[in-house]
């Protein structure tokens, strides 16, 4: 089990207010509420970048149809970036 420590943060009054109805709604507490969001950004963010790495190691060596082909997929993940809550 993970060590755990206190924390003091500053967040809007209604996200705090959102946080705790969804904290009940789940019946769990606020702070394991945090903890699940929190390594969901971080995993979210991982991919982002791992992705990044994969494109940008694959981009110089693509022929025209296969850059249209990478640039047509990134364009489609930007977009579900852009459209996630995060």
């Amino acid at each position: 089990m993970a060590l755990s420590v206190k924390t003091a943060i500053s967040i809007e009054e209604n996200l705090l207010i959102k946080a705790n109805e969804l904290a009940k709604q789940m019946h769990t507490s606020r702070s394991k509420l945090f903890s699940i969001a929190l390594l969901d950004f971080i995993k979210k963010n991982e991919n982002k970048e791992l992705y990044e790495k994969i494109n940008n190691a694959y981009d110089s060596d693509l022929e025209k149809e296969d850059v249209n082909i990478a640039n047509g997929m990134k364009n489609k993940f930007n977009k579900n970036i852009a459209n996630d809550l995060w």
